[in-house]
């Protein structure tokens, strides 16, 4: 709805931000069918695009078009496009660093439950970097995603790192 009215009054979702915020929440409601409908519509509809603003928005989409793929159970497709996100955010530069730090996160979480927790660890890690001088709520997602990604050892740099989140939160309240 929000979507339509944003474009009868002639505005454009020049970032994404209405469509990929549409297909989180079809992906929420379980109505990935319609998610992944929405999101092949609006890269086709970007697909010819070539301004810095449409390439974003491609990126934020292929992000959810991804998490919608995990969402049905298409996994090695989720996982693709995920590393074809990241990797069209890392080729636009250091601008695009937080929504590179998205698509890491993203591909972090997917690995993660394939069962390949160094590379999962590595994702989280590198988001971590990007997102801390950026964003602080992206941050505590990637911290978030690192404590998860982390196999539980006995050690202390796992209980460093678990404790983070939780200790920045009561901070930055």
């Amino acid at each position: 709805e929000a979507q339509r009215i944003s474009i009868a009054a002639g505005d454009r979702d020049e970032d994404g931000f209405v469509a990929s915020t549409r297909l989180s929440t079809l992906n929420y409601q379980g109505r990935h069918d319609e998610a992944l409908a929405l999101a092949h519509a609006r890269l086709d509809a970007l697909a010819a695009a070539p301004d810095p603003f449409s390439r974003d928005a491609r990126i934020a989409i292929g992000l959810e078009l991804a998490r919608t793929q995990w969402e049905l159970g298409r996994t090695e497709q989720a996982l693709a496009s995920a590393d074809d996100m990241a990797r069209q955010a890392q080729a636009q530069g250091r601008s695009r660093d937080a929504r590179l730090a998205q698509a890491l996160i993203l591909r972090s979480g997917f690995l993660r439950q394939l069962g390949r927790a160094a590379a999962a660890e590595a994702d989280a890690q590198r988001a971590l970097a990007l997102a801390t001088p950026l964003d602080p709520v992206l941050a505590d997602d990637a911290l978030e995603r690192l404590a998860d990604a982390q196999p539980p050892r006995l050690g202390p740099a796992f209980a460093r790192t678990a404790q983070r989140p939780p200790d920045e939160r009561r901070r930055d309240a």
